[in-house]
């Protein structure tokens, strides 16, 4: 059970942005009082917020310094105990902070920590939300008590991530070959 659902959350998170999982009907965006009353612990609100090209174009600058922090630190990210791809998500990205050369590499670039962390959320989550379809699909027709087990954790990371806005898909695609560096984080 561990072996698959470690295999399955690795693959929601580092699926980057390269697999939409086919067309999706658009969605009427979350309210605010829905999205804050979705938001998990730890991740900022604005994680669930518009994207903006300024955003993303601030961020592609420090991303490939950051990449090469972190495989230089040998990062990796830690699991939770249980399969648990929200938390995951979440853990990946404030482990990072810490690591040595990460910030210097954000503020080279001219960011900081603050910027950084929640487009890092906004752009992972967005992937998250994209791949959500793909993961249904990898699962859909499996049967048992790991197959159950997935399914539960794929539709539970799927109410959160699915409050990404449906126009940050557009925008992430758009920038996939800039964010090729997120698919080396936690990678080792």
């Amino acid at each position: 059970m561990k072996k698959t659902a470690a295999i399955l959350a690795a693959f929601v998170l580092l699926t980057g942005v390269f697999c939409g999982g086919g067309e999706k009907k658009p969605e009427a965006a979350p309210t605010a009082q829905t999205a804050a009353a979705n938001v998990p612990a730890g991740y900022p609100a604005e994680a669930f917020a518009e994207l903006t090209k300024a955003e993303l174009d601030k961020y592609v600058k420090a991303l490939p310094g950051v990449a090469a922090a972190l495989k230089a630190a040998a990062y990796a990210p830690k699991a939770s105990e249980q399969p648990d791809i929200v938390t995951d998500l979440g853990t990946t990205v404030e482990g990072m902070q810490p690591v040595a050369g990460v910030e210097k590499a954000i503020t080279d670039a001219g960011s900081n920590w603050a910027e950084f962390r929640i487009t890092t959320y906004k752009v992972l989550c967005t992937n998250a939300a994209m791949a959500m379809g793909l993961a249904e699909a990898m699962v859909g027709n499996m049967e048992g008590d790991e197959a159950e087990k997935a399914k539960a954790e794929i539709a539970k990371a799927k109410a959160v991530f699915d409050q990404a806005p449906k126009g940050n898909q557009a925008l992430v695609m758009e920038y996939a070959e800039q964010l090729k560096s997120l698919d080396e984080i936690g990678a080792q």
